[in-house]
């Protein structure tokens, strides 16, 4: 998890295959709830700056207003804008998109593709950005360290049979 939150749900069993950024279990997070909160209220200040920044160039136009006054509404369209960019990286950073009428829920994602080897969350366990939720496993390729006497090593040919064994700990 990217984020301290709460699991709402869990989608996978052990055995399940996932492929990469197949949801895995959804998560509340009041963090992300208040990032993606952030981003209406920021929203809101952006398209009165707009406005105002526009009524002000009518204005100026009209000879009614500065200037002066036409390049603060400038300036503050702009750090609204800036403000709004932050406010939507920071949600998307925190693992949800921007407003939306379920604030603070994300979903965990698979990162690769493969079989869910262990859950280790359940519905309504907290959880905290190191922890790990879930173990996937890419089966497809697997790396073995073969340990070989000396002397035979002139006997291993390339599509030899070998067996494996786990070795228990």
């Amino acid at each position: 998890s990217r984020i301290s939150g709460r699991v709402k749900e869990v989608f996978v069993i052990e055995g399940t295959k996932v492929l990469a950024g197949a949801p895995l279990a959804s998560l509340d997070s009041a963090e992300l709830g208040k990032a993606q909160a952030d981003i209406s209220a920021v929203q809101a200040r952006a398209s009165f700056a707009m406005a105002d920044e526009a009524r002000k160039r009518d204005l100026l136009a009209d000879g009614i207003t500065s200037k002066r006054a036409l390049e603060l509404a400038s300036q503050e369209r702009r750090v609204a804008e800036a403000e709004l960019r932050a406010a939507t990286q920071r949600a998307q950073a925190l693992g949800g998109g921007g407003k939306g009428k379920n604030l603070g829920v994300t979903s965990l994602v698979s990162p690769i593709g493969g079989d869910v080897v262990k859950v280790h969350v359940f519905r309504g366990q907290a959880v905290e950005p190191s922890y790990t939720a879930f173990t996937i496993a890419d089966r497809s390729s697997l790396w073995v360290r073969l340990s070989v006497f000396e002397g035979d090593v002139g006997n291993i040919r390339v599509d030899d049979i070998v067996e494996i064994a786990a070795q228990v700990s």
